[in-house]
């Protein structure tokens, strides 16, 4: 389905119990895009953030918090790659 949430957002995807929940993608009006699985509203699994400043943000998500191997790239060209523990 798709929706326009309370933030703006424009999300078309799978939803339960009227939030996104599972595969979808979300854009939000500053730009911001993520594509990937979602849980109860939130970023939950495999993902890509891309950010509005060119900035993306690509691996896993547990309940909107940045979780394991995550990949980190800006529009500068500088890049991480590494472990994020809590977000």
């Amino acid at each position: 389905g798709t929706s326009a949430l309370l933030d703006g957002c424009r999300y078309d995807g799978q939803f339960r119990a009227g939030l996104p929940d599972g595969v979808g993608r979300a854009a939000w009006p500053n730009g911001d895009i993520f594509e990937g699985c979602f849980q109860r509203g939130l970023y939950h699994g495999g993902g890509k953030l891309k950010c509005a400043d060119d900035s993306t943000f690509a691996g896993q998500w547990d309940l909107g918090a940045q979780r394991g191997t995550m990949t980190e790239t800006h529009g500068d060209g500088t890049w991480y790659i590494g472990q994020f523990a809590q977000g």
